[in-house]
């Protein structure tokens, strides 16, 4: 246990946290009655997405979808689900469009590799041209008491931590 002796609150901020956008490709695409299956590339993994948009001409669809990523677990091969959505549009003529085209904001991903999944019931498939990423950016910030040089060293998460003898580092 670790004895908390205070808290300080600060409310939530009306500002957008930023986001920077994310190279994607679709790699593979399997098409059946009721879903439609992407395999998406990414320009990098372990990072945090903003959003995964789909980029369709459909002026009027809903549909249900997941997002998942492959993990490797006791030597096995697994989907996991990070995140679900309901995406739509509607557009006629005559009314202004409402719509949500965007999902999956603030999801931690691992790998270079997402599948997506569009599940379209009794609907056609959607008209999908691509699909667009955003990511969250990731800032350090080095306070140091000494001017010179500073070094940043980082590391695998999923790695075993180093144990580095500290003192011994700093008299060299």
């Amino acid at each position: 246990p670790i004895p908390i002796t205070g808290l300080t609150l600060h409310p939530e901020s009306a500002e957008v946290a930023p986001a920077e956008p994310l190279g994607v490709e679709i790699t593979e695409r399997a098409e059946t009655d009721r879903e439609t299956r992407l395999t998406l590339r990414l320009n990098g993994g372990n990072l945090a997405l903003a959003g995964l948009s789909l980029v369709t001409a459909d002026s009027l669809f809903s549909r249900r979808v997941t997002l998942a990523q492959r993990t490797l677990s006791e030597g096995e091969v697994h989907e996991t689900t990070v995140a679900t959505g309901f995406l739509y549009r509607l557009a006629l003529e005559g009314r202004p469009a409402v719509s949500n085209v965007t999902f999956a904001a603030d999801v931690p991903v691992l790998s270079r590799e997402l599948l997506l999944t569009i599940h379209h019931d009794d609907n056609p498939p959607l008209n999908l041209t691509a699909v667009e990423a955003q990511r969250r950016p990731v800032f350090a910030l080095l306070l140091n008491d000494r001017p010179g040089p500073l070094q940043l060293l980082s590391g695998n998460a999923q790695c075993p931590a180093p144990k580095y003898d500290l003192a011994a580092l700093r008299r060299d």
